[in-house]
């Protein structure tokens, strides 16, 4: 189809396909080939984002991990505001590491929060940044840093309920949606076929 199509989105979609199922065959090298091409040819596609991640990723996976370290800081400039910009700095990390360059992850993954404040990716980076510190202590001879133990259960009522937090008013009904502002149509007439 990426042939027969050439130039549309659908042979760029086709195009992701082959590097999906060439990941999935175990081919990384090839995979990130198959990006390489469709950033290229496509790089406009509604795809081009999580296909950029995806080149960095394969690179990685490939074991390329210069390339792959120069594809996640490529995808972090160019995709910096994107929801997605934190796995760049993640990815970066996790490259700096297998290239024993603790000190530069550690480093980025502390800057995830930092720069995206509320982003759901934030926890990745601290789980990832949690594990180089723990390794670092147990290299060290001490002992792994304790996770935080998890909040306590809500106190029940004698049915079972939990009771919602002290201070805060229980509502009985959800607030309604907001309302759209009507739109005006043109009345249009039937056709008639003749």
């Amino acid at each position: 189809m990426s042939a027969e199509w050439q130039g549309t989105p659908a042979a760029g979609t086709a195009l992701m396909q082959l590097a999906e199922d060439l990941r999935k065959e175990g081919k990384p090298a090839e995979a990130a080939q198959a990006l390489r091409e469709f950033l290229a040819k496509y790089p406009l596609h509604p795809l081009r984002i999580p296909a950029a991640h995806a080149l960095a990723a394969s690179l990685e996976t490939a074991g390329k991990f210069d390339e792959a370290l120069t594809a996640y800081q490529q995808f972090a400039s160019a995709h910096g505001r994107s929801a997605f910009a934190p796995l760049a700095f993640i990815g970066q990390a996790r490259v700096l590491m297998a290239l024993h360059r603790t000190e530069e992850a550690q480093k980025v993954l502390e800057s995830v929060e930092e720069n995206f404040p509320g982003n759901p990716f934030v926890d990745d980076a601290h789980t990832l940044l949690d594990e180089i510190q723990n390794a670092a202590v147990q290299q060290t001879g001490g002992s792994p840093r304790p996770t935080p133990p998890p909040p306590p259960p809500a106190p029940a009522t004698p049915t079972g309920a939990a009771l919602p937090p002290a201070g805060n008013v229980t509502r009985t009904k959800p607030d309604p949606p907001p309302r759209r502002p009507r739109r005006e149509f043109l009345a249009v007439p039937p056709l008639h076929v003749r």
